[in-house]
């Protein structure tokens, strides 16, 4: 071949190496697109579903993290300032006994009824309350993994009612009251920023369902050892997220409830005692935890 014809051979190389590349970097630039009104996260996991046995044996030890979808690494530091909001009287719990094995709470057997027409939104924690839990004829609009900024997005299959959106469940039902379950899957995540999706969420389902009482529920604690250790998930994130979700009651139709003190040892941590993987309760608490719902809420 003559050196002018390598030289065109070579030139159209080039030429259909160039159009290969602008078009990965135009793919590129639309995928990024499709997710960009979801805040990026820095370290933000989804704490998993795990089998929540109705074992009353202590629970098994521990130390692996939970699944996560992005490296981990510290969360960003915010100087929020949170006032308190009115929340709503609840008995002040007492401290557990434990007799052969077994830790007892002090509630009583509560109300599952006083559940009927209501709606649990939430996480897996949720659902583990719907399953080991006694929560009556509610609804449950929960999925492992679930955060404030992915709730109104979500299609969720919930008996009596197919797969369907939030908005489209709320569109179709009149509840009575609205429990709201979620923020442990949103650390990682800018908190002025969650907070704000949060009280946009709030807000949304007080227009949808405009007759129904909104009852925000404190995040669980994590086990102190865990906490201690971990720069993402321990409990003074936590604590300013519960105080940001607090702070959006108003103490008549949006309140505020916590059942973190019927849990806590000492170190205002969750009893290591009673969870099977230092974030989720071992199934029989469950039930504690919904009685103690139905009695004070």
């Amino acid at each position: 071949m003559s050196l002018k014809g390598r030289l065109l051979g070579q030139c159209a190389v080039a030429f259909v190496l160039v159009v290969i590349m602008l078009f990965s970097v135009f793919c590129l630039s639309s995928c990024t697109s499709e997710n960009s009104d979801i805040p990026e996260m820095s370290g933000q996991a989804d704490i998993g579903t795990h089998d929540h046995s109705k074992d009353t044996s202590d629970a098994p030890v521990t130390d692996s993290k939970p699944d996560t979808d992005a490296p981990v690494t510290d969360p960003p530091v915010t100087d929020t300032h949170v006032t308190d909001a009115p929340v709503t009287d609840t008995p002040e719990p007492q401290t557990p006994s434990k007799n052969d094995g077994t830790v007892s709470f002090p509630v009583g057997k509560g109300n599952p009824a006083v559940f009927d027409n209501c709606l649990f939104i939430g996480d897996s924690r949720t659902i583990g309350l719907s399953q080991y839990g006694d929560l009556g004829n509610a609804d449950v609009f929960a999925t492992r993994g679930m955060n404030v900024f992915r709730v109104f997005k979500e299609t969720v299959d919930v008996p009596g009612h197919g797969a369907v959106t939030l908005e489209g469940l709320l569109s179709g039902s009149k509840y009575s009251k609205i429990y709201i379950m979620l923020g442990i899957n949103e650390i990682g995540y800018n908190t002025d920023s969650v907070l704000k999706t949060y009280s946009n969420a709030v807000s949304r389902i007080r227009e949808l369902c405009p007759g129904a009482k909104i009852v925000i529920c404190a995040n669980l604690h994590i086990v102190y050892t865990r906490s201690a250790s971990d720069s993402v998930y321990n409990n003074t994130i936590l604590n300013s997220l519960n105080a940001g979700m607090k702070a959006l009651a108003n103490g008549s139709d949006i309140v505020y409830v916590d059942v973190n003190p019927l849990f806590d040892d000492a170190n205002g941590a969750l009893r290591s005692d009673i969870t099977v993987d230092d974030f989720h309760l071992i199934g029989q608490y469950y039930a504690v935890w919904s009685a103690w719902l139905s009695e004070n809420s």
